[in-house]
């Protein structure tokens, strides 16, 4: 990793920094091996203002928030084409993504997947037990749900998307989506106020 990426690793403010970072924490090879990610993990550990990078990450991660801003109806998408559905993706899969990429860099994990960033978060100790099982749970029901979603879709001869009607969801299953919303919601609170977040 040269000065230049490290540069990103430093100052994540710079440029297009911090996304840059998430960009190469998502990849994975396409052929071959590569070892992009362990030299990521590698400079990461070396940083000297690392802890700055990983508030900055914190605080990107924070900011997907699931859509908890209901009581008895989900909070959906309001006009447009999208109006009436609930996008499981931005309000489902990323914010466990997010905090799974942002625990494991803590960790100084290289791990690519979200189930393997949660675990090894959870052996380093930057996730607590409770809490990435919180995350892997629901990031199986999610992924599970946009899956049979976009199965749907394509049997039916449409494009595949993340927009899922609420009210063709079982009771059970809205009932377990909320659950598991909140429960996120919850996870994501306690690190805010770990790391001197939860005024933001």
């Amino acid at each position: 990793m040269g000065a230049g990426d490290r540069g990103v690793l430093d100052d994540p403010d710079r440029g297009r920094g911090l996304l840059l970072l998430q960009v190469v924490v998502e990849s994975s090879e396409v052929w071959g091996t590569t070892t992009a990610a362990e030299r990521l993990a590698a400079a990461f550990a070396r940083l000297p203002r690392r802890d700055r990078t990983l508030r900055r990450l914190a605080v990107a991660a924070l900011a997907e928030r699931p859509p908890t801003g209901f009581f008895r109806q989900f909070v959906l998408e309001s006009s447009g084409a999208r109006k009436g559905r609930l996008d499981i993706k931005r309000g489902g899969v990323l914010p466990i993504e997010s905090l799974a990429r942002w625990a494991a860099l803590a960790a100084g994990v290289s791990a690519t997947s979200t189930p393997a960033r949660l675990e090894a978060a959870e052996g380093e100790g930057t996730l607590g037990s409770d809490d990435a099982a919180v995350l892997r749970d629901a990031f199986e029901l999610v992924c599970a749900l946009r899956m049979e979603h976009h199965v749907d879709r394509l049997r039916a001869g449409l494009a595949p998307d993340d927009l899922i009607d609420p009210k063709r969801l079982t009771p059970l299953t809205r009932t377990s989506l909320k659950e598991a919303f909140r429960a996120v919601a919850r996870v994501q609170r306690g690190v805010a106020l770990q790391l001197g977040l939860s005024g933001r």
